[in-house]
Order: structure tokens, then sequence, then C-alpha cells
């Protein structure tokens, strides 16, 4: 479970695979979100990543990736995985 507190920044997941893996994103069971109660995130989305994403640093790519546009959304740019779940209090999320 990942709860942010009111006064973080928005809270972006990045997950980056070996070179010889890749992430399974056909496959329908590749994120599931189980949210508690009253989580404003109950689902992901997948979008584009922003175009800084392919070589940029992990600093880069998250602050890319962490504004309000983006939020309960992930992406996926080579063997990176970044879930953007926001700052609010109340989210209360385990993502799978």
């Amino acid at each position: 479970m990942i709860t942010t507190p009111s006064t973080a920044t928005p809270c972006v997941i990045s997950d980056t695979l070996g070179a010889q893996l890749d992430w399974k994103t056909s496959d329908p069971a590749f994120l599931t979100v189980t949210a508690g109660s009253g989580s404003p995130i109950t689902a992901l989305t997948q979008v584009t990543c922003p175009a800084v994403t392919a070589t940029g640093s992990l600093e880069t790519v998250t602050t890319a990736f962490n504004g309000d546009s983006f939020l309960g959304k992930y992406c996926v740019d080579g063997n990176r995985l970044l879930i953007n779940i926001g700052q609010h209090k109340a989210t209360d999320v385990t993502i799978a």
C-alpha cells in the first residue's frame, strides 16, 4: 500500500526492467489496482510517456510525469514503467 501525506510532492513510481526483459502491457492483468475507501485513484490508464523518458535521468523523467494531467495514469517507455499516483492524502492503493 502506498499512501502519500498531504504535504507530499506528487508521487511517481518508477520501475526499470533489465535489458533482456519487457513489460507485458497487452496482458489484461498487466496492472491491477485495489483502492481503499475514499481513494481518489481507483484505476490506472495507459498514456504515452513524455518525450524525455527514453534518455532522461530518473529525476528528469519523474518530474516530467508528475503533473496533474498524468494523475492516475501509467506509461511504459522501453523497459521503464512510470505510475503517477498523485499527492492526495486519501490515496490508498495497492498496485499489482
